[in-house]
This record gives structure tokens, C-alpha cells and sequence, in this order.
């Protein structure tokens, strides 16, 4: 029930919140931080990169990028309503606030791709 309206985003706190007690008790580097996952994992990998800025690397896999465009696909459609509390075209609002692709749509995160991308390429091509 935690994640209904908010999909992804009790998961992420809870993420979060290990990677905080592992940081705690291990000797691991927070400015070295990467996120990966397939399926599910992969929407929460896409989420979260979205959503902090802790990850400097991450690789999604199967994910589900647009709650919006997905509704309807395989039958998802009713496993998603009790997650999202109503269907997409009664609460679209509640499906694009958890859908990624919202987020990276965005100016500032553009430009972060982008510089991200020529430094990748500065990296591994001079």
C-alpha cells in the first residue's frame, strides 16, 4: 500500500536507506555509487537516476519507462491499477508522475546526458 499513487517511490526511499547503512558499516565510497537492474529493477534503476543525483553510473535493463504509453500492454493494465488507484485515463496525472521518461525530458537533465555523453567520449577516444 506504501507504494499506492507513489509507484517507485517508497522503494526508492527504502533503496536509499540501505545504501545509507551500507555506507555506514562498509568501507564503500559515496561519490562512486553505481545503480543497475532488470525488469522491475530496471524501472527503479531508470526512477532513480531520475529522482538523485547519488548514482554516477547505472545501466537499466526491461524496464518500463512511460507508465502511460505501457497501460494497456499484455494485460498490465490490471495489475497496475491498484498501484497507480485508478486506471490511466481516469488518473493520467498519477501515471506520468511516476513514469521516468517524465524526468528526463526535462532541459537540465538534457544537458546532463549531453555533457555526460562528451565526456564518455573524451574519456575513451583521445
Amino acid at each position: 500500500r506504501a507504494n499506492v499513487k507513489d509507484f517507485g517511490g517508497g522503494d526508492l526511499r527504502d533503496i536509499l536507506a540501505g545504501v545509507d547503512a551500507a555506507i555506514a558499516k562498509y568501507p564503500i565510497d559515496p561519490a562512486r555509487l553505481g545503480v543497475t537492474g532488470w525488469s522491475y529493477g530496471g524501472y527503479m534503476t531508470m526512477w532513480t537516476v531520475t529522482q538523485t543525483n547519488r548514482f554516477h553510473g547505472a545501466v537499466a535493463g526491461a524496464g518500463v519507462a512511460n507508465w502511460q504509453s505501457y497501460y494497456g500492454q499484455n494485460l498490465i493494465d490490471q495489475w497496475m491499477i491498484p498501484f497507480f488507484g485508478s486506471s490511466v485515463y481516469d488518473d493520467p496525472a498519477v501515471y506520468r508522475k511516476s513514469s521516468p521518461i517524465e524526468y528526463y525530458l526535462k532541459p537540465e537533465n538534457q544537458i546532463d546526458r549531453l555533457d555526460r555523453t562528451v565526456a564518455w567520449f573524451d574519456k575513451y577516444l583521445k
